[in-house]
């Protein structure tokens, strides 16, 4: 099957590697009981930060890379979105997600801790 040729070719693999999440989601679902994100993923941690992601990028962003690479590319796509979203589900991007959580964390605290210092400076100068 080749498509018309008057698709470009990107939004040909977009849409295959869109297509092969929602079927690895499927499969996800099926193999493990648990939901999995095809193209919004939805996350809130334990502290209360929420996230959205669309499309789930470490599922759709190698299908996409791949598809774009490798010929037939509207296969590659859909092949590579439905097996790393069957075997893997939200988890990359929960991993992403905590991970970039806990660095803008770190950044907050060292603000607030050089806003502090900056204030007792300003006020051992005062004093």
């Amino acid at each position: 099957m080749k498509p018309p040729r008057s698709i470009p070719k990107g939004f040909i693999v977009i849409f295959f590697a869109l297509l092969g999440n929602f079927i690895g989601s499927v499969i996800y679902r099926y193999r493990t009981g648990k939901r999995a994100s095809w193209l919004l993923f939805d996350y809130t941690d334990e502290q209360g930060h929420r996230s959205i992601s669309l499309p789930v990028w470490p599922n759709f962003g190698p299908a996409l890379f791949m598809g774009l690479l490798i010929k037939p590319y509207w296969l590659v796509s859909l092949l590579v979105g439905a097996v790393l979203t069957a075997l893997q589900g939200d988890e990359a991007q929960m991993r992403l997600v905590e991970g970039l959580a806990n660095k803008l964390g770190e950044l907050e605290e060292r603000k607030k801790n050089n806003v502090i210092k900056g204030e007792q400076k300003e006020l051992a100068a005062d004093a």
